[in-house]
């Protein structure tokens, strides 16, 4: 009997002490509830003042480039200057951007408004001889875009590459 008793007291112990974890679990378990709920609220706070951001930065670069646009237009055409940056990428090809970066081509075509030479191309082994042919001819519409003066410069350059 007193062998039972006591392997009864140890038994209602361990319970009490698998109680006392459960509870305590319980406790730790709503707490770490509210700290999601409250992380949660935190999220979405800041991706309203990230979606505010952003909005603010598109407004700020509207009117940077209507501000831009309108001093190129008060300025005669002999004070502009040319604003033309050249991106090469002949490592790709416009179909492979198409399906593998569709990001940075939108990016490119529609933040910085790029043009696509769909008609383009390769005309050398590397960029410089390939970007050179671009920049001396529009691939676009056929037509020499450069002045007859610098002509025969022009073709010999073009003979070393």
């Amino acid at each position: 009997m007193d062998g039972e008793m006591k392997e009864n007291e140890t038994l209602r112990e361990q319970i009490r002490s698998l109680e006392e974890a459960n509870k305590a679990q319980g406790q730790e378990r709503k707490e770490l509830e509210k700290r999601i709920k409250k992380l949660e609220g935190e999220k979405s706070q800041l991706e309203s003042r990230i979606s505010n951001q952003e909005d603010k930065n598109k407004q700020l670069n509207d009117n940077l480039k209507e501000l831009d646009r309108e001093q190129d237009a008060s300025q005669p055409s002999s004070m502009r200057k040319l604003s033309v940056l050249i991106l090469g990428n002949d490592a790709i090809s416009r179909g492979n951007m198409i399906r593998n970066m569709p990001k940075t081509r939108a990016y490119l075509l529609d933040e910085l408004e790029a043009i696509e030479m769909n008609a383009y191309n390769k005309l050398g082994d590397n960029t410089f001889q390939n970007l050179l042919r671009v920049s001396l001819y529009s691939v676009s519409s056929g037509h020499q875009i450069y002045h007859t003066q610098g002509r025969e410069q022009l073709q010999r350059l073009i003979s070393l590459i």
